[in-house]
């Protein structure tokens, strides 16, 4: 009788235990899964992206298959790959960072479990920043052209507005190297493009050039010409 008992108890047992589902079983492995996040994703801005500007917002994806909370370690700069951190955060978002412009820079993240050691090691995204605000272009040369002769000794140089030009400076040399100067100066100020030049020497030949400014900088030369006094 007694056997009969147990052999039925030995078999509800083994009934109970077959019916229950997998999933009524706590899973202490995710709970205590320290691998690491996945691989960061959907940068913003997006991968080789030009003309940022220099206050940036870089943004990123990044998830963890068990839901636990990542920090972020953010690195950026000018080389392949960045070696600066400039951050450590819990957000994917870095807010204002600050660039330079017509600069190329590199950057990664580096995402990790708040209370592990484990880590994945981003992909190196590149951007560059906006040109910024410039100097003018090289003016134009109009008159005399090119190897004209002249009969005047009191000619008559012109150019060609520069665009953002403010003001100019025009070189006149009895040498194609500019080191004999006879005229190194601002032919008359704000937005000039003519000027009359005197003291000039019969059966002489003069070389000039013209560059401009503004308040961001100054432009190349413009093409060398020549003309000569008959």
């Amino acid at each position: 009788m007694k056997q009969s008992l147990l052999h039925w108890l030995c078999l509800l047992i083994i009934i109970f235990i077959c019916s229950c589902k997998k999933d009524d079983v706590p899973n202490w492995r995710d709970e205590y899964d320290y691998s690491a996040p996945e691989l960061p994703y959907n940068p913003t801005p997006s991968d080789k992206s030009t003309n940022q500007p220099v206050d940036i917002n870089l943004k990123w994806n990044c998830n963890d298959k068990n839901g636990h909370s990542i920090l972020y370690e953010v690195f950026l700069g000018q080389q392949n790959p960045p070696i600066t951190k400039i951050a450590e955060t819990d957000f994917a978002l870095l807010a204002n960072a600050k660039l330079t412009f017509n600069t190329k820079y590199y950057w990664q993240i580096i995402a990790k479990r708040t209370y592990s050691k484990q880590k994945t090691v981003g992909t190196v995204w590149e951007l560059t920043t906006e040109p910024g605000q410039q100097g003018p272009e090289p003016p134009i040369l109009l008159s005399p052209s090119n190897g004209e002769k002249l009969l005047s000794f009191i000619p008559t140089l012109s150019w060609q507005a520069s665009m953002g030009g403010i003001s100019y400076i025009l070189q006149i040399a009895k040498d194609s190297l500019f080191t004999n100067y006879v005229y190194d100066k601002n032919p008359g100020g704000f937005l000039n493009t003519t000027t009359q030049i005197n003291n000039l020497n019969p059966s002489t030949t003069y070389w000039w050039r013209v560059n401009a400014s503004n308040a961001n900088g100054t432009s190349a030369w413009s093409n060398v010409w020549k003309f000569r006094i008959n």
